[in-house]
């Protein structure tokens, strides 16, 4: 699936927000001690098809500024309160 039918997709995230969740550390991690492999490849199972390593970092970027990642300089976690209001 593009892009567009998921991350661009507001039913889609929020169907998916704990999935995507999931793939991010609970707590602090410096960026460093992510694995890049393995975070990318969790996100193509869930359909999240980024197609290069330059889109792969606008993805990581959108997760921030949506509220899903939270990133404190080079540390990022996951965020443990919804994005959607209910």
């Amino acid at each position: 699936m593009s892009l567009m039918d998921t991350l661009g997709n507001g039913q889609w995230l929020k169907d998916n927000e704990d999935k995507v969740k999931a793939m991010l550390p609970e707590t602090w991690t410096h960026v460093a001690n992510l694995n890049g492999l393995q975070l990318g490849f969790r996100m193509k199972l869930l359909g999240i098809d980024w197609r290069s390593e330059d889109e792969f970092g606008r993805v990581m970027a959108f997760l921030e500024r949506i509220g899903i990642m939270m990133r404190d300089g080079l540390n990022v976690k996951r965020n443990p309160h919804s994005i959607f209001k209910d």
